[in-house]
Order: C-alpha cells, then sequence, then structure tokens
C-alpha cells in the first residue's frame, strides 16, 4: 500500500572558488557530476562550497536554498557503512527501513513522499521507474568511494526535473588525486556482519582514476519484531564504483563513471490473508536486486573561461526478483515476481559567464523511462514488456550577484512529457549577508510537477492510466549567524510545502488514484560548535505534515527530531565520537485489522559510541557501539530494529 507516505568561512569559500575556477589541469567548473573534478585534499575539505543547489560550485554563503552538506572526512570518522545510516542525521529527512538490514528503505523530506526525493550519484539519476513510487531504495546503497553527499531540500524541477518536488540527494563519488595509493578494509561485529572494502586511486597530468570494490555479509535479525518470531533474515552486498576522468587538453575533460550493486535479502511477509492477519517470518521468501549505473561525459571550456559546453550519456538499469516457495503459513504455491527498469539521460549544458560573478546556466536534455515486469501468484501470471515513455525539458537559471553580499538565482524550466504534454516550472532564491557580521539570510520559492511512475500508469494490477502528476509548490527563508571569530554558528530555517493530486491507493478497485492533497510546515534549527580538538552539532527538525483533506498526520513522519553528534580528536592517530538522535512518535497503518487501523508508534531515542586510533604508520583501528542503550523500537509497524550492537574494524593503506 502507498503511504503519503554554514571572517573563515567567506575566505573558505573565496579560496575554494578560485581555486575551482582556475585549476585548468583538473577542472574549470564543476556540475552536479562534475564536483568530483575538483582535487579532493585541495577544495572539498574546505567549509562553504555547494554543488548541487545551481549544478555548479557555488559558495555556501552565496546560495539562498537549504542544503546540508556532509564531506568524506565525517563519514568517515561516523564509521557510518551506508548512506542511510548517514541520512539519519541530516535534519528534515525521516528515514524508514523496513526491519532488518535490505530491507525496503524509504527518505522523506520535509514530509514528502519518498518517491518526491530525486536521488544522484554522480548525476546518474538512481530513482527506480519500476517500484510502486517511483523512487530509490537505499537498501543497498554503501558509502564506499563516496567523496560528499549534499542534501538539497524543496522542490528542484527547474534543474532536476520530475522527481525532485521534495528535494535532492546528490552523491559525488571520489577522484583520484596524487600518487597510486590502495586502501584496504575489515570490519566485523553483532549479527555476524562482516564488510572488505578494497579501494585504488591515482593520478597524473592527463587522467585520474579511483575504483573500490567491498563485500558485505550478514546473518541479521529477524525483519519482523522477535515476539513474533526469530528467525533471522540475512543480506549480503557486492559493491563496485569506478570513475576515471581523462584530460585530452588542458580545456577539455572526459568522464567515465561506473557504479553497480548485487544484493539478497531475505523477507518477511505483512500478513498471510484478511481471515489469518499479522507479521510472519516466511523462512524461505527472497528478494534479489541488481543495479548498474553508467555515465560517460564530455566537457569542453573556451580559454577565456567565458563559455564552458558539456554533453552527457547515462544508462540506469534497475532489476529486482522476488521467489517465495511453497510453506505451511503462506499456503502451497510458489510465488514470484519480477522488474526490469531502466532509464536513459542525454543532455547538453552551456554555462555562460560574461561577466566576473555572473553566470547563465542553460540546457535541453531527455530522458526515455524502460519497464518489463512479470507477476505470478500461483493463481495466475501477468506481464508487461517494454512499456516506455519519455520526458524531453529545457531549462535556464541565472545567478546575479549584486557586490560581495547579495546574490540572488531565477530559473525556469519547459518539460514535455509524453502522455501529460507541457509543464512549465520556476525557482528563485535569494541571499543577503550583513557586511562584517557575517549573518546571513536566505529565501527560496518553487514549484514543480512530478510525472507518475511507470508502475503507477501500467501495472495491471495497480496500474491507472488515468493518473494526473502530482504538482508542488514550497517556500523557505531563514537566518544564520557565527560568533567567536566563526568557531559558533546557529541558524534557522522555515518551511512550507504543498503537494496536490497526490498518489494513493483505492482500497475498493485497488487502483493508484490521485486521492489528496497534502501541506508539510516547520523548522529547522542548528548550533554547531568547530573549536580546537572538538567539533559538535545539534539539529533540531519540526515538521507538521498533513492530509489537507481530513488534517490528520502524515503517516512515519514523526513531528520532533532531534540529531546530535560530538567528534574529539586527540591528534592525528587517535579521535572518539559520540551520537545521539531522538525521534517522536509517528503514525502507522495496522494492517492485523480489516479495514486497517491507524495507530502511534512510540518515540525513540538511540545513543552511540564510535573511537579510532593509528596504532602504526599504515595501520588504523576502529570501533564503534550503535544502539548503546539498547532501545526497544519500531520505524514500521511489527517490523524489528537493530538492539545493542558492538563492531570492530581494521584499515591499511599503502
Amino acid at each position: 500500500m502507498k503511504s503519503f507516505c554554514n571572517s573563515s568561512i567567506t575566505k573558505g569559500a573565496t579560496r575554494a572558488a578560485v581555486l575551482v575556477l582556475t585549476m585548468s589541469s583538473q577542472a574549470l567548473f564543476a556540475s552536479e557530476a562534475d564536483t568530483t573534478d575538483v582535487p579532493t585534499n585541495e577544495v572539498y575539505q574546505l567549509d562553504g562550497i555547494v554543488v548541487v543547489a545551481n549544478s555548479e560550485v557555488t559558495p555556501m554563503r552565496e546560495v539562498g536554498s537549504s542544503v546540508t552538506v556532509i564531506t568524506a572526512q565525517e563519514i568517515k570518522k561516523s564509521q557510518k557503512q551506508s548512506v542511510t545510516e548517514v541520512l539519519r542525521t541530516v535534519p528534515g529527512l525521516d528515514v524508514v527501513q523496513t526491519g532488518a538490514r535490505g530491507g525496503q528503505t524509504s527518505v522523506f523530506m520535509r514530509g514528502a513522499n519518498s518517491g518526491h526525493t530525486l536521488v544522484i550519484v554522480d548525476g546518474i539519476e538512481m530513482n527506480d521507474p519500476s517500484s510502486p513510487n517511483g523512487a530509490f531504495d537505499f537498501a543497498d546503497l554503501s558509502v564506499d568511494n563516496i567523496e560528499r553527499i549534499e542534501v538539497l531540500r524543496g522542490s528542484q524541477s527547474i534543474l532536476y526535473g520530475s522527481d525532485a518536488i521534495g528535494g535532492v540527494i546528490s552523491i559525488i563519488t571520489r577522484q583520484g588525486v596524487g600518487a597510486p595509493k590502495s586502501t584496504f578494509s575489515a570490519d566485523y561485529g553483532a549479527y555476524s556482519t562482516s564488510k572488505l572494502t578494497a579501494r585504488t586511486s591515482g593520478s597524473n597530468l592527463r587522467t585520474s582514476y579511483s575504483f573500490s570494490a567491498s563485500r558485505t555479509d550478514t546473518k541479521g535479525f529477524s525483519a519482523t519484531d522477535s515476539r513474533l518470531n526469530n528467525e533471522s533474515d540475512g543480506f549480503g552486498l557486492t559493491s563496485l564504483s569506478g570513475k576515471l576522468v581523462v584530460r585530452p587538453s588542458e580545456f577539455s575533460q572526459l568522464r567515465f563513471v561506473v557504479r553497480s550493486s548485487q544484493s539478497q535479502t531475505e523477507i518477511d511477509k505483512s500478513f498471510s490473508s484478511f481471515t489469518n492477519p499479522g507479521i510472519f517470518d516466511d523462512i524461505n521468501n527472497v528478494q534479489d536486486s541488481r543495479k548498474s549505473f553508467l555515465k560517460a561525459e564530455s566537457d569542453v571550456t573556451t580559454s577565456n573561461d567565458v563559455l564552458r559546453v558539456k554533453a552527457f550519456a547515462t544508462l540506469a538499469n534497475n532489476k529486482r526478483t522476488a521467489n517465495d516457495s511453497p510453506d505451511p503459513v503462506f499456503g502451497p504455491g510458489f510465488q514470484s515476481s519480477s522488474y526490469d527498469a531502466e532509464t536513459s539521460h542525454f543532455g547538453l549544458k552551456g554555462v555562460i559567464t560574461p561577466l566576473k560573478r555572473q553566470r547563465l546556466i542553460v540546457g535541453v536534455e531527455t530522458e526515455r523511462e524502460l519497464l518489463s515486469q512479470r507477476t505470478d501468484f500461483g493463481f495466475g501470471a501477468s506481464a508487461l514488456n517494454g512499456l516506455n515513455v519519455r520526458t524531453t525539458g529545457v531549462y535556464g537559471l541565472a545567478q546575479v550577484n549584486a557586490g560581495d553580499n547579495v546574490f540572488a538565482t531565477f530559473g525556469v524550466r519547459n518539460d514535455n512529457h509524453d502522455l501529460f504534454g507541457s509543464n512549465t516550472s520556476f525557482r528563485a532564491t535569494a541571499t543577503f549577508v550583513i557586511p562584517r557580521m557575517e549573518t546571513r539570510f536566505k529565501a527560496s520559492f518553487g514549484d514543480g510537477f512530478n510525472a507518475p511512475s511507470l508502475f503507477q500508469l501500467f501495472d495491471p494490477s495497480f496500474g491507472n492510466m488515468a493518473l494526473q502528476p502530482e504538482e508542488s509548490e514550497s517556500w523557505d527563508v531563514g537566518i544564520e549567524q557565527r560568533f567567536a571569530d566563526d568557531d559558533v554558528s546557529v541558524g534557522v530555517t522555515w518551511f512550507h510545502q504543498s503537494i496536490n493530486n497526490i498518489f494513493g491507493f483505492d482500497p475498493v478497485t485497488f487502483r493508484t488514484i490521485n486521492i489528496a492533497a497534502a501541506r508539510s510546515e516547520g523548522a529547522e534549527m542548528f548550533a554547531e560548535l568547530r573549536s580546537g580538538k572538538v567539533t559538535a552539532r545539534i539539529d533540531y527538525t519540526y515538521t507538521d505534515a498533513i492530509d489537507k483533506a481530513d488534517g490528520s498526520s502524515l503517516l512515519r513522519r514523526a513531528r520532533n527530531k532531534v540529531n546530535a553528534h560530538m567528534t574529539y580528536t586527540h591528534d592525528e592517530s587517535t579521535s572518539a565520537g559520540f551520537t545521539f538522535q531522538h525521534v517522536g512518535p509517528r503514525p502507522d497503518n495496522n494492517f492485523e485489522v480489516f479495514p486497517a487501523e491507524r495507530i502511534s508508534l512510540e518515540s525513540y531515542t538511540l545513543v552511540g559510541l564510535t573511537a579510532q586510533r593509528r596504532i602504526v604508520e599504515n595501520v588504523i583501528v576502529t570501533g564503534r557501539v550503535e544502539n548503546l542503550l539498547d532501545e526497544k523500537y519500531q520505524e514500521v509497524l511489527h517490523y524489528a530494529t537493530s538492539g545493542r550492537a558492538l563492531y570492530f574494524g581494521i584499515r591499511y593503506s599503502l
């Protein structure tokens, strides 16, 4: 069932921007996938740079949108192994995982549906057209080879088209810098969880490369509540990631990106029948997922840096199969399903810089989604082959800087969808910085549309060709202030978002329909300390997300959420960290009765510890404790979560 469901910054940002714009042997400009052309050790470790907001490198102080940036260094110190774990710390996000590792994982941004967030890796769109709501499942996305994660909140259809009416999560992989080097790591811990990782990278004047491979295995725990059964549901994941950059000349680059994953997940079903409802163990229900993503891109800049032209082509393939063999609980029949979805994306983009610090971005792109699927419930089968739709868009975005303290963007886009015709979107942002005080005011407004996924349109059981696109409007305003020589910063952002024609489920016809309108509003507040050996941050998010038809709260969105972390770095060889998360009550549906009734999931608090130490020159040992207090909680009704868990690791570099 579908549920709608950061003076020093000025100096650092300026220096980083200059580096980006002048180092022609490394990068001239960078777009959403081009950010990895910036040398990691020279730019990305500097505070105050963001790419996803304008699809070009921009100092954070000039960005009017709400963006969170998580660097590779922060990921490394946190010892998190999956992107899911990293995103749990981001303000404005609700991350919901169905059961044990590998279970379906959804991200709700500012109360929007999981299908309203576009996920891109090096500019490759990852969303799955075969999923019930076109969302990306984060269950098998590891942090391997990731340099940077940028989370952009609010409607973003101007640059990113459909699927981005809630926001964009942009993941940027590493690019090789300097002499060849390799790293090997091994981790082991609770639930017989093991992970082996190998990475190698390097560069010279003409080429750079970065490749990684990893294997994760866990016996896991029961996907369903242990009070219902104790059978463990295992998970295995193989991940590969690579990037190659070739520079034929001082003013041109070619980039090639590949990323793939293969996973196998043991899952449990939600109910056996309407006459015998509940969540049951299913010892022979297995889901396999294979994902592959490719990108080829050329980038040419004129010698005077006035014009840069980029052409790219991407191919994304998502394959899922689920096989449930006969058993006593779920009956004698064999059940299976398979989905094969492919997205091809071609684009041409121009960046014109007629005057210093003024920029015009224009582009055209076309995307084709294709779906084949087969379902077999034992009593009958259905199949779809080669269904496809195409969307073609043209867009323009102007960045205007009025001096050193006033910055604005204005953008418009027109998309033409095979089934829904033409749609025009608009977005504007503004930022004002009070001189010498580093008080920053920011604001943004945007609208957008979200076309139904191929599943929602064509699935024989749930599809509906009469669906209309969802439409959104969003705005946010905020203020940020730095103190104590920029060691301390605080800020607050107020946001509002409304979405109409929301896709929902008709319990009578079992079809996807446009059923409702929703509104979410709230505030995101933070306080951050970066002083000497200590870095600390606390975020509080208040989200009031409701169905406008009856005023009920949207499912699985917490109204109150607090995240905090602190890291103490004793020296280059020793550091330790503390994490805290509190998530308030959330509504969910109880399917033990028919029709389903609404219940409230209890709030929960999680505490974690991390530590790492270099024992010899090239060897680092790590350790972490998750859920230190052994909190018992659920993110989805009747689905289990991890108890107290201890993990150790070792990293060797050469």
